[in-house]
């Protein structure tokens, strides 16, 4: 599943892998390229946060990204506890927001068969 990238990293790239799925969720794992450094995205941006948004209630935080300056490549491997749900990646001042920013750099819809 590729992500859709934003106006606001528009070179950016990415796809979300199923690992392992079960009706409790599913393990993914999140892999981005052409990522620029966050601080070039939004200058008070730290790093990059994954979010799981299962369309009820708050997004769900699930971690931060892993950014490889060198490579310009991020990758998270986390533990989705929805079947249907949307990834998003925001620029964050911090690698714990309690939200997600308005920074959105890329998002992908996921629908999960267990």
């Amino acid at each position: 599943m590729l992500f859709r990238s934003t106006a606001t990293a528009p070179s950016t790239s990415g796809f979300v892998k199923i690992d392992d799925a079960s009706s409790d969720g599913a393990d993914i794992t999140v892999h981005m390229e052409q990522l620029h450094p966050p601080s070039r995205i939004e200058p008070s941006a730290k790093s990059y946060v994954v979010w799981l948004d299962g369309h009820q209630g708050a997004p769900v935080r699930a971690g931060k990204l892993k950014y490889n300056a060198d490579q310009r490549t991020g990758e998270l491997e986390t533990h989705s506890p929805f079947l249907k749900f949307m990834v998003k990646i925001t620029a964050e001042a911090t690698d714990t927001p309690s939200a997600p920013s308005n920074v959105i750099v890329a998002t992908q819809d996921v629908t999960v068969d267990d």
